[in-house]
């Protein structure tokens, strides 16, 4: 063996139909999607720089598919260790489905009925570890991303349940090695090499929470009548006025935050415990606009989408799970202070070629266009207070594309999106 230990690259392959879907894809052989096939062959670029003594790969289509557009269509060679979880009964189902008629069911614990337990796929992640171990060099495994999770753990010691700490999107890089003080010379390459390990999108759908999915006038609105009438219009007044400081002081809107200033204020008042209860379990997902749900289906069709918001980290998670649009994503979900502030932190988690920004807030999508310019379209759905403040309206560039509502991006393709992109930026050149 050598005195220097093998580096072991792990690459998820490109996106499928059913890795779009979120149904689970364990031995059903399904090709890659046209966007797959692109991200798979960016692998061979973020590759550049490594030798590989030996190359494996699942022999899944998939699997296989994404190793040759990778570069490796001579050195891979099939492992049959490499295959995917098999999840038996529960091949081609969604989590939620199943969770349906089993709640509580967790894959990494719970193994799938007809297919394998995790001790199985652990006992298929050892001998692979055993095999790399004994090459004399770096290696490369294409698999899958449940099967390349327990891998991950069984790497590091850990039972094969372990893989649930792990996520990998498909056409991921990730380096498994050893420590520094063993690696010597090579620990700053391989340093390095972790830090560009996230796949390129041709392009990502960043969209707005407040006002773009979710009607937060109308929240607001409820709000302040239930305040009304279980505690008096002076409460309610107070409570607001609390809230628009704190607005002015954070830069967005902390509810449970107001509602523990106006505690100080009013320390004895008891009431207040069934009002916190009021905002957190609040029934956001029946102040969903129409056909938001069906939005954010449509954009995952054609890129990444991700949740974009500003919000405190209690209330506005809890808003967002339980209004179903963190589900909707699959967990894609960014919630920042100032999101204009942070388009360095987006661009690092979700890397692209192009940007779509749904947004209700002129001076966001105007913010965003300053940074990014021809990279992102912006899209403006006329909802809520802010889409309608005349003032805000005069003052900021007019966004590439505008809509009355949410649902009307249905009617919309991808393609005519980005051509309307370009015209104006055609007509402003």
């Amino acid at each position: 063996m050598s005195a220097v230990l093998p580096i072991i690259c792990l690459a998820r392959h490109g996106e499928t139909a059913w890795s779009l879907s979120g149904q689970h894809t364990g031995l059903t052989d399904l090709p890659l999607t046209e966007r797959g096939e692109l991200n798979a062959q960016s692998l061979g670029s973020r590759l550049l720089g490594f030798t590989f003594a030996k190359v494996f790969t699942s022999p899944l289509k998939r699997a296989v598919r994404t190793s040759e557009l990778a570069g490796f269509a001579v050195e891979a060679e099939p492992d049959c260790d490499l295959l995917e979880w098999n999840y038996g009964q529960y091949e081609g189902r969604r989590t939620k489905e199943i969770h349906e008629e089993r709640p509580g069911w967790q894959l990494f614990r719970d193994g799938c009925p007809g297919g394998e337990a995790p001790n199985q796929v652990g006992a298929r992640a050892d001998r692979i570890v055993e095999r790399v171990r004994n090459v004399p060099g770096n290696v490369l495994l294409f698999s899958s991303g449940h099967f390349l999770r327990v891998l991950a753990a069984r790497w590091l010691g850990l039972d094969a349940e372990a893989g649930r700490l792990f996520t990998l999107d498909t056409a991921s890089l990730s380096i498994l090695g050893y420590e520094p003080c063993v690696l010597g010379a090579h620990a700053e390459h391989i340093a390095e090499s972790c830090v560009r390990v996230r796949p390129m999108n041709q392009v990502v759908f960043l969209v707005d929470v407040d006002n773009t999915l979710l009607d937060n006038d109308h929240i607001q609105a409820d709000i302040k009548v239930h305040l009304e009438r279980q505690y008096g219009a002076a409460c309610r007044d107070r409570y607001w006025a609390i809230l628009d400081d704190l607005f002015v002081e954070l830069g967005y809107r902390d509810y449970l935050g107001a509602l523990q200033r106006y505690r100080l204020e009013h320390p004895q008042d008891m009431h207040l415990l069934s009002m916190s209860s009021f905002l957190v379990d609040y029934p956001f997902a029946n102040r969903l606009y129409p056909g938001s749900l069906d939005v954010l289906e449509r954009l995952r069709q054609w890129g990444p989408t991700v949740l974009l918001t500003d919000g405190d980290v209690v209330f506005q998670p809890r808003k967002v799970e339980r209004s179903g649009l963190s589900e909707a994503v699959n967990s894609h979900v960014l919630i920042y202070i100032h999101k204009e502030l942070a388009l360095d932190d987006v661009e690092s988690r979700y890397p692209a070629l192009h940007y779509v920004l749904v947004d209700d807030k002129p001076r966001i999508l105007a913010a965003v266009k300053d940074a990014w310019g021809s990279r992102v379209t912006t899209v403006f759905p006329r909802q809520g207070q802010y889409a309608h403040d005349a003032k805000a309206l005069a003052s900021f560039a007019t966004p590439d594309v505008t809509v009355d509502r949410i649902g009307d991006l249905l009617d919309c393709d991808l393609g005519s999106l980005l051509m309307e992109r370009a015209r104006l930026e055609a007509v402003r050149r």
